[in-house]
C-alpha cells in the first residue's frame, strides 16, 4: 500500500524489485482526493518508467 507515510525511497526501491520479478503490478494508493492520488500515480509511473493499464477509484 503506497499513501500512508508518501511515497518514500523504500516503497520505490520495492516497487522497482518487484517489477522485475512479476510483468504486472496492482497498487493500492491511499491518498487524501484525487489530486494527491494522480500525482503519486505520476511520480510512480515516471520514476519506474512503468505502462499504466489502468485507474480504479472506489
Amino acid at each position: 500500500m503506497v499513501g500512508q507515510h508518501g511515497l518514500s525511497e523504500a516503497v520505490l526501491a520495492e516497487l522497482e524489485s518487484t517489477m522485475t520479478k512479476h510483468e504486472l503490478l496492482k497498487i493500492k494508493i491511499r491518498a487524501e482526493d484525487r489530486e494527491d492520488r494522480q500525482k503519486m500515480i505520476d511520480e510512480i509511473v515516471n520514476i519506474t518508467q512503468a505502462h499504466l493499464i489502468q485507474v480504479m477509484v472506489m
